[in-house]
């Protein structure tokens, strides 16, 4: 009873605080709500065209990288068509021909063609023979025991290895020197 307040009293006091709103408070409320919403479905409205825009612009991009891995050695096939005309033409050549001669130089030409035609294409032999073993672009299909060449020496190409650019694309199938054994 003496100023100690039982809980109810509290009550009153924040029953006693709350404000009353004016009916054009209300409405300017009413109308800031409103706003907010328009505002907030404009924004959805946006954000639905732009994720429909990147799904586009993902679908158009996975067809074009599809296409240029497709069409991509295009220019190399177009080099080739003349030296696959040119075979199939010496082939023929081959079957009627008595003299055999004038078959291989044809057959050499047509090689030359094809080489030149694939180093424009940025490819390139790996060179292996008195090179050391490189496992990174040799296969060694065998070794041979030699007092000649030392250790780790590649001694015979089996089969050419081949780089486009700086990437090994086929490596060198290669015999490697080995010291004999005692």
């Amino acid at each position: 009873m003496f100023g100690l307040g039982t809980g109810d009293d509290a009550q009153e006091d924040r029953s006693m605080k709350t404000k009353f709103v004016s009916v054009q408070e209300l409405e300017k409320l009413k109308k800031m709500l409103e706003d907010e919403r328009k505002k907030t479905g404009e924004y959805l409205s946006r954000l639905q065209y732009l994720q429909a825009d990147f799904e586009n612009l993902q679908k158009r991009s996975k067809k074009e990288l599809e296409q240029a891995v497709e069409y991509g050695n295009e220019s190399l096939i177009v080099k080739l068509l003349p030296v696959l005309d040119d075979l199939e033409r010496a082939l023929e050549a081959a079957r009627e021909a008595k003299d055999k001669e004038p078959i291989l130089d044809g057959l050499e030409l047509i090689l030359k063609e094809i080489q030149t035609s694939l180093r424009e294409a940025g490819l390139s032999s790996i060179e292996c023979i008195g090179k050391n073993f490189d496992p990174s672009s040799h296969e060694a299909m065998g070794y041979v025991e030699t007092t000649d060449k030392p250790e780790n020496i590649v001694i015979r190409e089996l089969r050419k290895g081949y780089r486009l650019g700086d990437k090994v694309i086929r490596p060198s199938m290669v015999e490697v020197a080995r010291s004999p054994k005692s």
